[in-house]
């Protein structure tokens, strides 16, 4: 007896329950790493959960399995669910979707950092530039002026005008291009 057949619907609503159920798992990497609760136990049951669902996610998006990509879900969590689902769908469609959850608080933070005292602002630009784990030009461009003034080769107020500057182009073009 053939198996039944899937209508594209019904692929795609196992695709989004998939990846929830991925997303989910990566949070609760996030979670367990973050209270210093996770055992071998728990990590190998949630591997192998985290490897079949990948595999199957892999498979609804036309992308290949590899072990790797769930490496990249156990040991980044959030960050590496978000960068698989880029590897897996198409790139552009997650363009809007990652500046509005990665890039807009960066900017909204950073604005908010530039607006206070060199110290302790640079040191949590810093930290906050620390936190984008993805290749943008406008990102390295601030990180490049936060060493810049770090190692005093700029002043703190030219500094704030450039960072502006960057951030003001993060608002009107896709700062993944």
């Amino acid at each position: 007896m053939p198996p039944p057949r899937i209508s594209e619907s019904g692929i795609r609503w196992i695709e989004e329950k998939l990846t929830h159920s991925v997303a989910f798992t990566a949070r609760a990497y996030d979670w367990l790493r973050h209270t210093d609760t996770m055992t071998e136990e728990i990590d190998e049951s949630l591997g192998i959960s985290l490897s079949y669902a990948i595999d199957v996610l892999a498979l609804l998006c036309g992308a290949t399995f590899d072990r790797q990509d769930v490496d990249l879900v156990r040991l980044e969590g959030k960050r590496g669910f978000d960068q698989l689902l880029v590897k897996y769908r198409d790139p552009d469609l997650y363009t809007a979707n990652r500046r509005y959850h990665h890039v807009a608080p960066f900017a909204a933070e950073a604005r908010r950092l530039l607006d206070g005292d060199r110290s302790p602002n640079r040191t949590l630009m810093h930290e906050l530039l620390e936190k984008m784990r993805f290749d943008a030009p406008a990102i390295e461009r601030m990180k490049q002026l936060t060493e810049k003034v770090t190692m005093g080769q700029l002043e703190w107020s030219e500094y704030v005008a450039q960072a502006r500057e960057v951030l003001g182009d993060l608002s009107g073009e896709d700062p993944f291009s």
